[in-house]
């Protein structure tokens, strides 16, 4: 792996930038397909400008144009696609699959479905991100964030 391979977020929504708590957002009564939660698109602005990792969405939202979804709910970090899931039914497979067409340096799935893999880390779906997902992101991607491990 060359060193300036990117490195890759794999990032599912419903759970992970879309928790349960969301819903009691305004903007997401009225819609399954709007009002990301502000905070986890903060921890992913934060943790891709950190890193340098670009987001690739792995998701049963990738049926939607995630690219102007993404925008419109405020995120500004890089993206590079998405996977075939869920055409492929299964999350690890779509990830494999991807990074066989784009090598990654380092990478890191977020998900609220577990993923067999050390690499992906398991959102629980009610709250979404959490600073500790974040950090354990952070340094599966190779950049601890030394500010929250003050936290």
């Amino acid at each position: 792996m060359r060193p300036d391979s990117p490195k890759y977020v794999f990032l599912d929504i419903d759970g992970v930038m879309k928790p349960g708590r969301s819903y009691f957002c305004p903007k997401s009564a009225n819609s399954m397909n709007s009002g990301f939660d502000p905070l986890a698109v903060a921890a992913i602005n934060r943790l891709c400008a950190k890193t340098g990792a670009v987001i690739v969405f792995n998701t049963t939202w990738n049926r939607l144009n995630m690219v102007d979804i993404a925008n419109a709910e405020g995120i500004t970090a890089p993206i590079a696609g998405k996977t075939r899931y869920p055409e492929l039914h299964d999350r690890l497979k779509a990830i494999r699959l991807w990074l066989e067409d784009n090598p990654a340096a380092e990478w890191v799935a977020l998900d609220d479905c577990p993923i067999a893999d050390q690499r992906a880390i398991l959102i629980e779906p009610e709250n979404g991100i959490t600073t500790q997902n974040y950090r354990d992101a952070c340094r599966l991607l190779g950049q601890p964030d030394p500010f929250m491990l003050l936290l």
